[in-house]
């Protein structure tokens, strides 16, 4: 698998779990590393083990990558 930490250590929360998480990363101070997986490819590879979806259809992959930066807006934000 490429999760990391991997999903069985998660644990349900609600988005103020999640805030509350990024804010108390950004106030650490600790330096972060952000790892972005776009999950569309035009063909399939024969190394890859990531979450995939073969598509020629890139009105797709724009819309994902709207709602994508409007998440990093949105984080921005917060931290």
């Amino acid at each position: 698998t490429t999760e990391y930490p991997h999903k069985s250590f998660w644990v349900p929360q609600t988005h103020y779990g999640y805030l509350a998480a990024l804010k108390d990363l950004a106030r650490s101070g600790e330096p972060s590393v952000l790892y972005l997986h776009i999950p569309f490819c035009a063909q399939m590879c024969f190394f890859c083990l990531c979450h995939f979806r073969i598509t020629h259809d890139y009105e797709r992959v724009q819309r994902y990558l709207r709602s994508l930066y409007k998440e990093i807006a949105m984080v921005a934000r917060i931290t």
